[in-house]
């Protein structure tokens, strides 16, 4: 049978969205820590598969490609509707005046927030190309229950799911161009799966 497809496939839109949440979750995190003054570190990561230690000394903040559904298609393109998740990971113990879950809860819920923030933000919204009319949204955040190990770290995670509608098509668009290119963003290989760290 003869090969139909002559062309190289381009990146498809719903693999650079996912890029692009996670290089946009590090940058404004980055900017946010110098700005606050925050004394926790963060980790980010994309399709990250591996278990998340509470000893990590890190928030991990996770993004993770869940589905897509088509919306409406023509000849030349379809329109789908992407969910998205940001997985946040926090974990801690007891200090002076807070128990350990009560500092792990707070610190989930001021990650949750951040998160919340940069992806409702019109200025992270708008440096996606807006000739494609996406919509995008947070949808819900959920969080799971705190657990303890037996050398006193607790641990918790919460879900951030976002709703990302937008368009795949052949030949006639290739992707999604950005009014900005994390150029200074690059993909590293570790054990835990890749992690985005800036150059």
């Amino acid at each position: 049978m003869p090969v139909k497809i002559d062309e190289a496939i381009p990146q498809q839109n719903f693999e650079t969205i996912s890029l692009f949440l996670a290089s946009q979750l590090l940058v404004e995190l980055d900017n946010q820590k110098t700005i606050q003054s925050f004394v926790e570190n963060h980790k980010v990561f994309l399709e990250r598969s591996t278990g998340v230690d509470s000893r990590e000394d890190a928030v991990i903040l996770n993004v993770l490609f869940n589905s897509m559904t088509l919306v409406s298609k023509n000849q030349f393109d379809a329109m789908y509707m992407g969910t998205y998740f940001i997985d946040v990971y926090t974990s801690g113990k007891a200090e002076k005046d807070n128990t350990g879950d009560k500092v792990v809860g707070l610190l989930l819920m001021k990650y949750l927030g951040l998160c919340r923030y940069i992806f409702e933000s019109h200025k992270v919204r708008d440096v996606i190309n807006p000739n494609l009319k996406l919509n995008a949204s947070v949808a819900s955040i959920s969080v799971l229950e705190p657990t303890s190990n037996q050398d006193t770290n607790f641990s918790r995670m919460g879900r951030i799911s976002m709703e990302i509608k937008f368009a795949e098509s052949q030949n006639v668009f290739t992707g999604i161009a950005f009014s900005e290119n994390h150029t200074h963003i690059k993909l590293q290989d570790t054990d835990d799966g890749f992690q985005l760290i800036l150059k």
